[in-house]
């Protein structure tokens, strides 16, 4: 299992929101500390606000985002579920896209779900405030 650039950059961009709390933070500050294009802060910025992660204030001066809630609140398995586009481990995750021939006598798909889920559970015991 692979996790998409989109979810790590979305992870860096709440960390460092964390750690600033008391303060707005800017595409362009995170852009420059952790060598992300502006466009791709920005569109994760958007994301993140769209899921409920950040509050935005607009502006060229005085704008930038805070975290939308405590960071205790914020468990990292929910963070990836909400921002990987999809956690198709396997072809047949997707029922849609499937067109394995043993789908129905296949035990690894059951295998591997439990897998993900175990891997996201062990996500959710830390928050985002228990890896700043």
């Amino acid at each position: 299992m692979r996790l998409n650039l989109k979810t790590d950059y979305a992870l860096r961009i709440l960390l460092h929101a964390a750690r600033n709390k008391d303060t707005l933070t800017t595409s362009t500050e995170v852009a420059k500390v952790y060598n992300i294009t502006q466009a791709n802060v920005t569109q994760i910025v958007n994301t993140l606000k769209k899921k409920g992660y950040l509050s935005v204030k607009r502006g060229r001066y005085g704008g930038g985002f805070t975290l939308a809630a405590p960071a205790e609140e914020m468990r990292i398995g929910n963070i990836i579920k909400d921002i990987e586009p999809d956690l198709d481990l396997v072809q047949c995750f997707n029922k849609e896209k499937n067109t394995c021939p043993i789908i129905d006598s296949c035990r690894l798909a059951g295998l591997m779900y439990s897998g993900l889920n175990a891997f996201l559970e062990k996500m959710n015991e830390q928050t985002l405030a228990d890896v700043i």
